[in-house]
């Protein structure tokens, strides 16, 4: 079956949690969905209650829907991984998949869901955290190591099990409706606490102790194989990047601007 064959069994739509500093880098995002992104369902943004002055205006011009959320003092970056988890109960009812996307994504060439699906499945890509270190060239004996290596550990403590595979490898990430209320119940089981409850005693800084997708998709992996397409980035075909992820922190510079201008013709 090619993907031109394929069959999706439902409506995908995009959600992105963010927040009123990252504005400059969602209206960008959005002017890539409307240029080159087509037949998904819809776009909803997730952001701070306090902020929704601030995206109305900022989203007046795209046709999105907005999902303000209660955020408390000093917890913003885990906020922003609970709404993620509770993304069933924010996108639109009838929703099949979710595409998570970030607000610094954007998008460089036409796409549609079949560009992230094999077989009816979501595309998941993966590598394992061996995979992370190799070989130091000019110093054999020493390993060279990517800084994700160090989520590992804060994964497999939020799960609570050994986690071998590192799943943080591209945006966007599609999941089926359905992973969402079994991995919030997993991680509330494995530390007796609510899930939000759990996440927000996390660290609210770099490195944080919480995890989003490093544990998404290990927990997919571990109960949800079948319901992924699954592509090993060390032995497989990598599928090509649809998008552009750039660094937030960063700011949108004129230099970034610029390029990013080139991406939206």
């Amino acid at each position: 079956m090619t993907k031109a064959q394929q069959v999706i069994d439902g409506p995908v739509h995009m959600l992105i949690v963010t927040y009123a500093k990252d504005v400059p880098w969602l209206e960008l995002c959005l002017k890539s969905i409307d240029r080159h992104c087509k037949e998904f369902s819809g776009v909803t943004i997730a952001h701070p209650r306090d902020h929704t002055e601030i995206f109305k205006a900022a989203t007046m011009s795209f046709n999105v829907r907005l999902h303000p959320y209660d955020e408390k003092p000093g917890t913003g970056m885990l906020e922003h991984m609970v709404k993620m988890a509770q993304a069933e109960q924010i996108v639109p009812a009838g929703t099949k998949y979710v595409m998570h996307l970030d607000a610094d994504c954007i998008w460089k060439m036409r796409s549609t869901p079949d560009d992230f699906f094999t077989g009816g499945k979501p595309d998941y890509l993966y590598r394992t955290y061996e995979s992370l270190s190799s070989p130091d060239p000019v110093n054999p004996q020493n390993q060279i190591i990517s800084d994700c290596a160090q989520w590992q550990g804060p994964t497999q403590e939020q799960l609570g099990f050994v986690c071998p595979d590192y799943t943080m490898t591209r945006h966007p990430t599609v999941f089926p409706i359905e992973f969402y209320k079994p991995y919030r119940n997993h991680v509330a089981a494995v530390h007796q606490l609510p899930f939000e409850m759990f996440m927000l005693t996390g660290r609210n800084e770099f490195p944080q102790d919480r995890m989003d997708f490093t544990a998404f998709g290990a927990f997919g992996r571990k109960f949800m194989r079948d319901r992924f397409h699954w592509i090993d980035t060390a032995t497989g075909i990598y599928p090509e990047d649809r998008l552009k992820a750039f660094w937030s922190h960063q700011g949108v510079t004129p230099e970034v601007r610029e390029e990013i201008e080139l991406l939206l013709r």
